[in-house]
């Protein structure tokens, strides 16, 4: 863990996400022991169910949680959890399939989302560039901060 810690500092990295997608349920340990060891902000998401989940990850040590099929299924937690924890703590993740990922967007940002986390799910892994015109449309649409996944190459 120490070497890794060690990289992340190495590469000047001023934000960091982690997004556990095979977890069916937060690993608040691992979180804990992460987030106590680094020095900067860092977003964590991955099995968040409710928001007793949020409150145990932020108190673990993130500063601030991705939700993103939870944010689908129950878009009363958005609203909730921003409300509990404010808007900068929460971090919805979008990802662009099918439907309207713009008009997803102004709603979660309606809901009380701090930032979006907006993935071309296609480009994914691709590192054939980003699908820029959807993150134009996007950032035109909302006025929150918007972090672009999915495509990077260089």
């Amino acid at each position: 863990m120490q070497d890794r810690l060690r990289l992340i500092e190495r590469r000047d990295v001023d934000e960091l996400i982690i997004l556990d997608v095979s977890s069916l349920a937060p690993r608040f340990d691992a979180v804990s022991e992460l987030c106590d060891n680094l020095f900067c902000p860092v977003t964590i998401g991955g099995g968040v169910k409710n928001v007793s989940d949020i409150a145990r990850l932020l108190r673990s040590g993130a500063d601030k949680v991705a939700v993103n099929r939870m944010a689908r299924e129950r878009p009363d937690l958005v609203a909730e959890a921003s409300r509990k924890f404010g808007a900068q703590a929460i971090t919805v993740g979008v990802d662009h399939r099918d439907g309207d990922c713009v008009l997803r967007c102004t709603d979660v940002e309606r809901l009380g989302a701090g930032e979006i986390l907006l993935t071309c799910v296609e480009r994914d892994g691709m590192m054939c560039g980003y699908d820029l015109d959807l993150i134009r449309r996007v950032t035109s649409a909302v006025s929150i901060p918007v972090i672009a996944a999915g495509g990077c190459g260089s």
